[in-house]
């Protein structure tokens, strides 16, 4: 099946994470009829720690991540798929009540199931969800052992999301 140039590359945003002090981008190229690459960026500044104030998390995370289009009747970027991925992240936390601060390093490795539409060639809309390991560390403490408002532990976590955006 031959696709055209337009369903090659796509780029996205999360259009809830504003809403919660992060920006994201993503950037995902087709290989294959069944094979796509996706790299995601994302940059926080105000990232909800926990909801009382005397917390602040601010930092970044860089996503890729390999997808495999299970459609053999429309070619990737189009329908269900399936997606390995990494994400490294780190974290600036500081407990304002308690006068400390703290970096928190997040390696992840996740499985998601997704599904991407795509609208008039152009318009694309991807939700997903799935299952992480997190494996957290916390480094550079002012207080160590204070509660610096973020999870420290590793360990299993859910995902779920949706992208919006446009193919080139």
């Amino acid at each position: 099946m031959v696709y055209s140039q337009n369903d090659k590359n796509a780029i996205k945003t999360d259009p809830i994470s504003p809403f919660l002090g992060v920006a994201v981008l993503k950037y995902e190229r087709v290989f294959t009829e069944q094979i796509s690459t996706q790299l995601g960026f994302y940059y926080a500044w105000d990232y909800p720690a926990y909801e009382e104030e005397e917390y602040t998390a601010s930092g970044y995370a860089i996503t890729p991540e390999f997808r495999y289009y299970l459609s053999k009747k429309k070619p990737a970027p189009h329908g269900i798929y399936m997606a390995p991925n990494y994400r490294y992240q780190k974290l600036f936390t500081e407990n304002l009540a308690e006068n400390s601060e703290a970096t928190v390093i997040n390696n992840s490795l996740a499985f998601n199931l997704g599904f991407q539409l795509i609208l008039k060639d152009l318009i694309l809309i991807d939700s997903w969800l799935g299952l992480s390991y997190n494996i957290r560390k916390v480094v550079d403490e002012t207080v160590p052992g204070a509660n610096i408002g973020y999870v420290t532990e590793s360990g299993f976590a859910g995902r779920i999301g949706i992208s919006i955006g446009l193919t080139f």
